[in-house]
């Protein structure tokens, strides 16, 4: 007896897929745990965003411009991120001399208006005078006379004129002013010159002058 085929028999490898086949199918434990690591990421960035936002103006990298306010001298403040300190020796001083000014450099009513300059500064003035000749002096002097107040407003004095030259007095100063002209309780004379006659004050401030030591002759 011969053994007959059933052709149209389907074996159990035909019915079995190959696992080999495609694509591993992903467990639900891992496709959970992905969404759990995806929510924590994307709240962690909008924790890190709006801590980003919440400064003012003034957080602002680079930003360290603090309100501007009253300058004294010697005070440092700062703007735009530098920083700025007054020198003390720029502070205007008024009190300890009385200033007159004498017109030197024969400019007619130069002497009445530079004491109107000075006094709208706050200086204590005399009313101007004149000198007693009719040469034309060029470069403003300021002089001062006795130690101390005189000599520091005698400073400030020349500073607000453009740091014009210091010196003290000379002994025959007096003699030097038109007569029936008095200087009164001056002790800072401010002998114009005809640079600074009708000028307006304070003028642009030169590096201060030296101190000149009056000269002395002896017979």
């Amino acid at each position: 007896m011969s053994d007959r085929t059933d052709s149209g028999r389907v074996s159990d490898a035909d019915e079995r897929p190959s696992r080999d086949s495609g694509s591993p199918v992903a467990s639900p434990l891992t496709i959970v745990l992905t969404l759990i690591a995806v929510a924590a990421g994307f709240l962690v960035f909008r924790s890190i965003g709006d801590d980003d936002n919440t400064g003012g103006v003034g957080d602002l990298p680079g930003d360290t411009t603090m309100p501007a306010g009253p300058t004294t001298p010697g005070q440092t403040t700062v703007s735009g991120g530098a920083a700025t300190t007054m020198d003390p020796s720029t502070a205007r001083i008024t009190d300890g001399g009385v200033v007159v000014v004498i017109n030197a450099g024969e400019v007619p009513q130069s002497a009445g208006a530079m004491t109107t300059e000075l006094s709208d500064l706050g200086y204590q003035t005399e009313d101007g005078v004149s000198d007693n000749d009719d040469d034309q002096l060029e470069a403003t002097v300021v002089y001062f006379s006795g130690p101390g107040g005189p000599e520091a407003v005698a400073r400030s004095v020349a500073a607000d004129l453009g740091g014009v030259t210091v010196e003290a007095a000379p002994s025959d100063l007096a003699s030097q002013i038109a007569e029936g002209d008095s200087p009164g309780a001056a002790t800072v004379f401010v002998m114009l010159g005809t640079d600074l006659s009708g000028q307006s004050l304070p003028l642009p401030q030169a590096p201060a002058a030296p101190t000149i030591a009056p000269t002395t002759t002896t017979a």
